[in-house]
């Protein structure tokens, strides 16, 4: 395999801008195209997606479900004085600051489409491809890449449910993906379907102004919060190293507590008929309160449509319906690219930790962005990213192709026993101290303990934050500590507009000091459970 200098990078979205970033630090070439005329990918607000595409796009009213300490990049944090949760539009003026603080725009061609992507007739020996991308003019060119970093994700396909009767429905049949305003159900009688983050949204925000809004579940979901019970950020809490050395049947069980002890699911007709962790978890502050009020009722799943309306599953039936939101996510779709090495289908997919297609010869292909985080996207794409421009650099290795597939296969099936069916998504803490390990950025918790053992409390008990894979290894940045002890601060300082006084009483002072000498204590035997778990 030749050297690998140019890297093709296909997508300027988030996993774009971290594969350019990468390749950098690795001192390649990193040629980035971008089909629209602005960075930021599903992030960018349009009011249409632009020639007749397809991808996901953020709507008004969007909101982050991921807190800003959480889904940061590892050396490039969030403004201290922007909110904890971040807006959709927003958040792409981070995606442009970060562009533009690393100077990665240089490397980002605008208005251009990738059209195709073949092995080069030299690729059995080089490992090269020849890449055909389509300019604004609609004039076509090939060039020849050592590497290639597909990075347009799996939100570009719409997935749209077919039902009996749809076809004689009269009012309006759209997905999410077309979401932009919900002003324009002003009035209107609208069905929002789906279990999930976005199928919430539609409803919410659409009771807003319709006539009335129903919420079709099929088997139910869990409702989560983005706040714990003392306003502080939950993903601060559940994304945690401790947490993720737990037995499974307590996470689940504590999670599925928290759900209930918010709001009882039986009293706004949502409970799922399945246990947390296996089916869909719905990510909304304010869904409750608009059933209590009468803006949303909800449904079971849909049996067929009539000429009006809908008939549910329980014989129940909406008339007058004037539109229906399928929020039902989406397939990957990636046409420039032979199937044989990027499926459309989830099943068929062979992906060595969701990055490598494992069959090929040459590893100078990685996906970066293809799969779903429970939680926080941007750190794992990150890592998927510096992993992907190590392997290309030859820092560090793959397994051979037959021990590729065995993680494959038994993650393969390990996911459809539990939700019976093929998905590609992970939980945040454990796939991104993976493939930390792999390109040696993985905190030292041992090595802490005896030189910094605050850091190492903070960093196995505290939240995971991002910066923590910047403490050691390669590309390593001076702030990453900072960022970490600041990370609470960073979530109460723009809350805080108005300041309350609050005394603090003489018990409140004998608590505070039993509490330190509690604290002292405590951290003794922590330091002896985690040397514990670390050998």
């Amino acid at each position: 395999m030749a050297e690998v200098k140019r890297v093709a990078v296909i997508g300027a979205g988030v996993s774009g801008l971290v594969s350019v970033k990468a390749c950098l630090e690795e001192g390649m070439e990193p040629v980035c195209y971008e089909r629209n005329d602005e960075l930021g990918g599903i992030w960018v607000f349009r009011e249409k997606n632009p020639k007749d595409q397809k991808d996901a796009g953020i709507y008004d009213g969007l909101v982050t479900n991921s807190s800003k300490e959480m889904m940061c990049f590892s050396d490039f944090p969030f403004p201290r004085d922007w909110a904890p949760y971040i807006q959709g539009r927003q958040l792409n003026e981070y995606y442009h600051a970060y562009a533009k603080h690393f100077d990665l725009n240089r490397h980002i061609h605008l208005n251009t489409e990738v059209v195709r992507v073949e092995k080069t007739d030299d690729h059995d020996q080089t490992g090269r491809w020849t890449v055909r991308v389509r300019h604004a003019d609609d004039t076509e060119s090939e060039s020849v890449f050592d590497a290639i970093m597909v990075c347009t994700s799996i939100f570009n396909k719409p997935f749209l449910p077919t039902y009996p009767g749809m076809d004689v429905f009269k009012g309006q049949i759209l997905h999410s993906q077309t979401f932009r305003h919900a002003e324009k159900f002003r009035d209107m009688t609208v069905l929002a379907v789906g279990g999930s983050h976005s199928a919430g949204d539609m409803a919410v925000n659409s009771s807003r102004y319709a006539k009335q809004v129903y919420l079709s579940t099929r088997t139910g979901t869990w409702l989560v919060n983005r706040m714990q019970k003392d306003g502080m950020p939950r993903d601060m809490t559940i994304h945690r190293r401790y947490i993720n050395a737990m037995p499974v049947s307590w996470k689940l069980k504590r999670f599925e507590q928290d759900s209930i002890g918010r709001m009882d699911p039986t009293l706004i007709g949502i409970a799922s008929s399945k246990r947390y962790g296996t089916t869909t978890v719905m990510i909304n502050d304010d869904l409750g309160a608009m059933v209590m009020n009468g803006k949303v009722k909800t449904k079971p799943g849909i049996s067929r449509f009539t000429e009006n309306g809908v008939v549910f599953e329980d014989g129940s039936e909406i008339e007058n319906l004037d539109a229906v939101v399928f929020a039902t996510g989406f397939k990957i779709d990636t046409p420039f690219v032979d199937k044989s090495i990027l499926p459309d289908e989830m099943g068929d997919m062979e992906l060595f930790h969701f990055v490598w297609p494992a069959r090929e010869q040459h590893h100078t292909m990685a996906a970066i962005g293809f799969l779903m985080i429970i939680g926080p996207h941007a750190p794992a794409l990150e890592l998927q990213a510096r992993w992907a421009a190590q392997v290309f650099k030859k820092k560090v290795g793959l397994p051979p192709t037959e021990i590729m597939m065995k993680e494959i296969n038994g993650r393969k099936k390990a996911t459809f026993k539990r939700f019976g069916r093929h998905k590609i998504q992970s939980l945040p803490v454990p796939y991104n101290d993976k493939l930390a390990e792999f390109i040696g950025v993985k905190p030292d918790l041992k090595k802490l303990l005896f030189t910094d053992p605050w850091l190492a409390f903070q960093v196995f008990f505290g939240p995971a934050y991002p910066a923590s894979f910047r403490l050691f290894g390669p590309h390593t940045w001076s702030g990453a500590r900072d960022q970490i002890a600041r990370g609470y601060d960073n979530v109460i300082f723009p809350t805080r507009t108005r300041i309350v006084e609050k005394a603090q009483s003489s018990t409140s002072m004998f608590r505070l000091t039993v509490n330190g000498f509690l604290k002292t204590a405590f951290m003794a035997l922590i330091t002896m459970f985690i040397l514990s778990v670390l050998t």
